[in-house]
């Protein structure tokens, strides 16, 4: 076969959907976990924050920007949330944060990247009182293990709460920026650390990526139950999904590599779950190839299209395809989020274990699960 070849590079975003227009999203067991390239450990480490600020209008004036780890992102007046999100991840291979609505709706949150979760970044006020208008103090965030309270009701005089044995007490009637105060003035004792989020409520997160403990009579006004806390995943069986995910997507890059071996890879990003709990609803990345001219695969015996000879973007699509209908198994070291109490504290009985992990197809045929691939070819560079 004559191969012709291509002298500029050719990128493709590649996008699996989890429930359309096939519904996958209810798997359980060895087919869970959708494709995702964060694992379990990764997930719980994730540096967030979430604006204060319901972002219903567009609240920018033009020229206003947000200092993210050193770089400026600059809004105009027309912009509502989906363009401030939007214009956040444009800039994340400089900043290595990116955006999302999916912690609420309506309010922006600033959080790692997949490929960088649980490193610490920094915001601030650029031109302007952006950073102000989303609900975000400015400063360093670190904590990971985050996990979010619902419903805030004002602490009264007396009341208190604990967190990691040591006790919040409070004086008088108190509200959500105060006790978030209340409960930072302690972190020292407890590695604790809290800020407020979506319209007063709390977001904790560890210092140290470790549980924590959260008790004392008044717990409920925090909007929190009473017990250990690690963030998420919370179970061993959803560690072992989101790394059954992990192993679906390396199986794509690999069998994409079978036909050519891409020169880049990444710009990965999600949508539905940030949490590292459940599948994300989408799952997207770019891969970037010297010559396209490589990328041809012929359908197996095995599938129903058996000889079908497929080129480019098709041969990307049948590739991902093969690997989620593929059966995999590996030794995987899979954190293991079982919390045990150890003089009254908190601990991870096995922070990571060895698991032999079989991740299975989540389909059996390929050109049905095919529909749910997309694969775009996004310019010459």
């Amino acid at each position: 076969m004559t191969q012709n070849y291509s002298p500029d590079p050719v990128y493709y975003t590649v996008s699996f959907n989890l429930a359309s227009p096939n519904d996958y999203s209810a798997l359980t067991g060895t087919q869970a976990g959708g494709i995702d390239v964060g694992t379990a450990k990764k997930y719980n480490e994730r540096v967030s924050v979430t604006g204060n600020t319901a972002i219903t209008s567009n609240v920018m004036a033009s020229g206003e920007t947000i200092v993210i780890n050193g770089y400026s992102v600059v809004f105009t007046d027309t912009d509502p949330l989906a363009n401030l999100i939007n214009k956040i991840n444009l800039a994340s291979k400089y900043t290595n944060v990116v955006a999302t609505n999916a912690i609420s709706s309506t309010y922006l949150t600033l959080t790692n990247p997949l490929e960088q979760m649980g490193y610490t970044f920094y915001v601030a006020e650029g031109n302007g009182t952006a950073l102000s208008k989303l609900g975000i103090a400015e400063g360093t965030y670190s904590a990971g293990v985050p996990e979010y309270g619902g419903s805030f009701t004002n602490f009264g005089s007396g009341e208190a709460i604990t967190i990691n044995q040591v006790t919040v007490s409070f004086s008088a009637s108190t509200t959500a920026a105060a006790t978030v105060t209340s409960i930072n003035a302690v972190k020292g004792l407890t590695g604790v650390v809290a800020q407020l989020y979506a319209g007063g409520k709390i977001q904790l997160g560890s210092m140290y990526n470790q549980p924590y403990t959260l008790g004392g009579a008044n717990l409920a006004s925090l909007g929190f139950t009473a017990g250990n806390h690690g963030g998420f995943p919370n179970t061993l069986a959803l560690s072992e999904a989101k790394d059954q995910g992990n192993m679906r997507y390396i199986q794509a890059i690999m069998e994409i590599e079978k036909m050519a071996t891409p020169f880049f890879v990444g710009s990965w990003s999600t949508t539905g779950n940030q949490l590292g709990n459940a599948a994300p609803t989408t799952f997207q990345f770019t891969v970037g190839f010297n010559n396209v001219d490589w990328l041809q695969t012929t359908a197996y015996a095995a599938e129903p299209d058996s000889g079908t000879v497929y080129t480019r973007d098709l041969a990307i699509r049948r590739s991902v395809a093969r690997a989620l209908t593929a059966t995999m198994n590996s030794n995987r070291n899979v954190y293991d989020p079982t919390i045990s109490t150890n003089n009254g504290y908190p601990v991870l009985k096995t922070p990571s274990k060895i698991i032999n992990i079989t991740a299975t197809g989540m389909a059996t045929n390929v050109q049905v699960i095919e529909n749910n691939i997309t694969v775009t070819q996004i310019g010459n560079v």
